[in-house]
């Protein structure tokens, strides 16, 4: 109705000279633009389905609206197929929803036309329960089509030695190292990430190079009378000769290589480069 300016109740005759004087203005070949000239062509189309009787109009509204939906986006192809799907809205939100799970739409298309719809609804005479509806639809069927991922959970024990768990994801077998703390493969229906989360003692923590930190206490007549500090590391302890260690209330030692694997992304399975045990001693 801007773009053509014709009269009401309109007239299909009267839509027909507006649009001659408008594509006079605005043809290409008359300095206009492209763009410009085929949003008269569409507002003509549109507007001529509707200068039929009321008793028609209302018949062929859910056609009306598809049309008049299309000419909306006409700058955007995808937009336009997505719109066409959704157009279907004003007969109920399950053939839009259905248009939606096989459409193959980008998420920022289909946000675009339904935040349109919603803003018009009323003028639309569009329900916005059922804009909600093909929303909740959409968003469903988006997690139903999410790529698989696992959490698995691995003790420190597994981490120290090294371990591998087998996962088995539809019929297909993957090999997990568990000191990696995200893994990705290939699969027919999509990646599957599995994501490792260490399960660790209160006094342990592991950092981004897979050292591994223990914080601990100890009295001095205890070192010095046993000769040693046995730092507890899961299964297996770690012996520091007391002649090591310096007197001092707080202090860090490390044990090289000692730790857990350290994460070869050239060779994920690699095991024998080992991160460092440090120990964060406080002495009593």
């Amino acid at each position: 109705m801007r773009i053509l300016r014709p009269d009401t109740p309109l007239c299909t005759e009267d839509v027909r000279r507006k649009y001659r004087r408008a594509a006079l203005r605005t043809h290409p070949d008359k300095g206009g633009s492209a763009e410009t000239f085929q949003r008269v062509c569409d507002a003509h189309d549109v507007l001529q389905k509707a200068a039929g009787t009321s008793q028609a109009a209302e018949r062929d509204y859910g056609a009306l609206l598809r049309d008049f939906l299309m000419a909306a986006f006409a700058s955007s192809t995808e937009c336009r197929r997505a719109m066409e799907s959704l157009a279907s809205i004003a007969a109920g939100c399950k053939r839009a929803a259905d248009s939606l799970a096989q459409g193959g739409f980008s998420q920022s298309a289909l946000e675009r036309v339904l935040a349109f719809l919603e803003k018009h609804a009323a003028a639309l005479r569009v329900s916005t329960d059922d804009i909600k509806a093909v929303k909740d639809a959409f968003r469903v069927r988006e997690a139903d089509r999410a790529p698989p991922m696992y959490t698995l959970t691995a003790s420190l024990e597994h981490i120290m030695e090294g371990q591998v768990y087998r996962l088995f994801h539809n019929g297909k077998e993957f090999m997990v190292p568990l000191w990696h703390e995200d893994m990705t493969f290939p699969s027919e229906d999509g990646d599957v990430t599995v994501r490792c989360k260490a399960d660790l003692p209160p006094n342990t923590q592991i950092d981004e190079f897979n050292d591994l930190h223990v914080h601990m206490k100890a009295t001095v007549n205890d070192i010095l009378e046993s000769g040693v500090l046995s730092v507890r590391l899961g299964a297996r302890s770690e012996r520091i000769q007391s002649d090591r260690l310096r007197v001092a209330r707080r202090q860090v030692y490390r044990i090289r290589r000692r730790g857990p694997p350290r994460i070869d992304l050239q060779d994920v399975y690699r095991v024998s480069d080992r991160a460092d045990v440090v120990v964060h001693l406080e002495l009593c």
